[in-house]
């Protein structure tokens, strides 16, 4: 099996993107619903979609359950 270099987040935010390095699976699910909110993440096969803002919404709430615990 071959490797493909990905370069390094630093890599992005040289060229102008943003750099993602010392990010959480959190802050990147966040950023994603802030720049890309309506944007489909996830299409299932009976036709319904999620959103990243839709996303971000049922983890907060997620997380929120598991902090009530």
């Amino acid at each position: 099996m071959g490797t493909r270099d990905q370069g390094t987040n630093g890599d992005a935010a040289e060229a102008g993107g943003v750099s993602t390095d010392g990010w959480t699976l959190p802050t990147l699910v966040r950023h994603a619903a802030v720049t890309h909110a309506d944007r489909e993440f996830l299409a299932f096969e009976d036709g319904r979609t999620l959103s990243f803002a839709e996303l971000d919404s049922h983890t907060d709430r997620l997380a929120t359950a598991l902090g009530d615990c």
